[in-house]
């Protein structure tokens, strides 16, 4: 599969005879749009998930234990 960036977006091209690739024969536009929004959006939430750990392991080394 090979994306290349044009002046009014990106093409998508694959082999239509690769075995793997061929999934891609049926697929529209809209299909294409939908698993980048999907994959972007589980990015973004990872990463929100990832700087809120990062967040409470801060806050918890800067309480006082209780001894």
């Amino acid at each position: 599969m090979n994306v290349t960036e044009t002046e009014t977006g990106f093409t998508i091209e694959w082999d239509p005879d690769d075995p793997v690739e061929s999934v891609f024969n049926t697929w529209t536009e809209q299909d294409f749009i939908d698993v980048i929004m999907k994959r972007a959006q589980e990015v973004i939430d990872n990463h929100s998930e990832q700087q809120n750990d990062e967040q409470e392991s801060i806050q918890s080394t800067d309480q006082p234990k209780d001894d």
